[in-house]
Order: C-alpha cells, then structure tokens, then sequence
C-alpha cells in the first residue's frame, strides 16, 4: 500500500489488481512515484492488472503524459499487466485526455472504461 495525499495505491488481491485513486492534481515525481510503486505491484503479482479512478483526477502536464506513454506503458506490459481499467464519470472533463491515452495505452493493452469499481468486478469476473 502506497498512501500520499494525491492518490492512493493499493493492491486488491480479490481481482489481482494494483488500484490507483487519484484524489488531487499532482505532477512530476508526485505524480510518477505512485504509478512506480503500481508498477513494483504488478511486477510482485503474476498478471496484474491495473485500475486508476479518474473520477477525482486531472488532466496530465505533457511531460508526465508522455512519460506515461513512454516509460509506465512499457513497464506494466513487462510487469505482466494486460489491462488497463479507468474508472470515470459517464461525462468526465478528462474524456479527451483519457481517449488520447487509451489509443496510445491500447497498443499494448486491452483499455477498459467503467463507471465504478463494480463495473471493474463484473468485467473481470466475466472475461478474464
């Protein structure tokens, strides 16, 4: 578990998955420091899929986006994880951030959206 005041990490063991919930802006090494310790997660847990809830988010300085498309992509996918989970609203303001990272995340992974944590359950208890 990975507690600071701009998200939280944790690792539910129910679904084999490493939760992310965003609760304030933050960038840079506050930004990139829990997305590394979701990465030492997955890598701990034999296929590890990922959760972030966006739901409180923010849109992402352009270094911390590329960095994300650049080094966290290609981490999880060698980490083992092979989809990715965004909780969000039905109408969210980080829609169009979220669409530009998904196509650049879904060459790597199947990119799911949801609308809670229950959505998330449903999909994986069905499909995987």
């Amino acid at each position: 578990m990975f507690l600071t005041e701009h998200c939280d990490v944790i690792y539910a063991s129910e679904l084999n998955c490493v939760f992310v919930k965003w609760k304030k802006y933050c960038c840079l090494e506050d930004y990139r420091t829990p997305l590394r310790h979701a990465i030492d997660i997955m890598a701990q847990h034999e296929s590890c899929h990922y959760i972030a809830d966006t739901r409180d988010g923010f849109e992402c300085c352009d270094e911390d986006t590329q960095w994300v498309n650049e080094t966290f992509a290609q981490a999880a996918y060698n980490a083992g994880c092979r989809h990715i989970f965004f909780i969000k609203n039905k109408v969210s303001k980080l829609d169009n951030e979220l669409s530009n990272q998904s196509a650049l995340l879904s060459r790597l992974f199947e990119v799911h959206y949801c609308e809670s944590f229950d959505d998330v359950k449903l999909i994986l208890l069905s499909r995987l």
